[in-house]
């Protein structure tokens, strides 16, 4: 019995570990990888002050129901002054929401362990070297802020 707790418990490990490198190493558009990245702390982070108007360019659901652990949607949206900023938005896991489409976005706190929360992001084959790379969008856009999307 102690033989197939053991086995068990191995078992467990090994696909948790297989797990993990295969998000990472995935060569797929619209990965989802659960790590943060160099290019991810140099993210720019600001605290929106009133509910602006954007245009959505972007937006990756929340890769998790939030429970235990917590996960927030992606969002690159375009304010009305013209400013391209990231849009983090605890637990939304809505698909519901069109590129173009305006949109309004409300200030919220940074929730409490920001740094523990999953975040979705873009990885994008290189067409030169085949390898994965960050999108466009995680390497240039570095505003980023809390906020919560709310339909215009």
């Amino acid at each position: 019995m102690k033989h197939n707790i053991v086995i068990f418990i191995l078992s467990l490990i090994s696909l948790d570990n297989f797990c993990q490198v295969t998000l990472k190493t995935t060569k797929l558009n619209n990965t989802i990888v659960h790590k943060t990245s160099e290019y991810q702390e140099k993210w720019e982070y600001f605290k929106l002050n009133d509910t602006i108007i954007a245009k959505l360019i972007d937006h990756i659901p929340a890769p998790a129901i939030c429970g235990d652990t917590q996960s927030a949607s992606l969002s690159i949206v375009r304010t009305e002054n013209g400013d391209t900023i990231r849009v983090l938005d605890l637990c939304n896991q809505s698909e519901k929401y069109k590129l173009g489409q305006i949109i309004k976005v409300a200030p919220i706190a940074t929730p409490k362990n920001s740094l523990q929360i999953t975040l979705p992001f873009t990885m994008q084959e290189n067409i030169i070297s085949k390898e994965n790379e960050p999108s466009t969008f995680d390497l240039l856009v570095l505003k980023t802020t809390w906020g919560k999307l709310l339909d215009n």
